[in-house]
């Protein structure tokens, strides 16, 4: 009993410390006063390099909902496609019923345009995706749901993953960020196993939207 709870508490502190770097690593990326001070690209490797070390070492059980097979990537893959199609109509779609949004949605290129860094951009990108779905529903989510309840778990991280971009003070990133959450999350909240073609998709889809297609 007495290793259980020890083991409860650390994974607890462990959690709290997590959600606190990625929180610093996402003010840094994406706030006005920290991002021209910075080289995003460096930043967001180190940053998804980080929350992958510390999902590992704080809850490796993550490990076990992998299922890297010929059909989970077919539905990742299928899974980003759809969803680049619906960030284009989507934003096109608020833009139209909102037309100042179009300011935010001229914005967030200004994250990640730099023609220098066009190829390392990909390959980031993928790698941004991938950790942070290793993060938040690998790690983060697994956790809540084992402390509070599968549906607690579920709002908790879905919330907390877009509340990472509101330093963008961009609602067009904010909003995006919470659907895809609320979408990638509940794929997770019905079965663990959605984890590998999710992160797939998420990395996948950063470069659709971000890189090759832009929105």
């Amino acid at each position: 009993m007495e290793r259980k709870i020890a083991k409860q508490i650390h994974i607890s502190e462990g959690t709290m410390f997590s959600i606190a770097v990625i929180a610093v690593c996402w003010f840094i990326l994406f706030s006005p006063w920290t991002r021209p001070l910075v080289n995003f690209w460096w930043i967001l490797s180190i940053s998804s390099v980080l929350i992958s070390i510390l999902a590992g070492h704080f809850h490796p059980e993550w490990t076990l909902d992998l299922d890297v097979d010929k059909k989970n990537i077919l539905i990742g893959t299928v899974l980003a496609g759809v969803l680049g199609i619906g960030c284009h109509v989507g934003s096109q779609f608020l833009v139209d019923w909102i037309p100042v949004l179009e300011i935010d949605l001229e914005r967030i290129h200004l994250f990640y345009d730099d023609p220098v860094y066009y190829l390392l951009s990909i390959l980031i990108l993928f790698l941004m995706g991938a950790s942070e779905e290793i993060f938040w529903r690998g790690y983060i989510q697994q956790v809540f749901s084992e402390r509070w309840g599968a549906n607690t778990g579920y709002v908790l991280t879905t919330l907390l993953f877009a509340s990472m971009y509101v330093w963008s003070f961009n609602w067009m990133l904010i909003v995006g960020s919470l659907l895809l959450s609320m979408l990638w999350g509940g794929l997770c909240r019905l079965d663990s196993r959605w984890l590998s073609p999710v992160m797939l998709s998420h990395a996948l889809l950063n470069v659709i939207v971000f890189v090759l297609f832009p929105i």
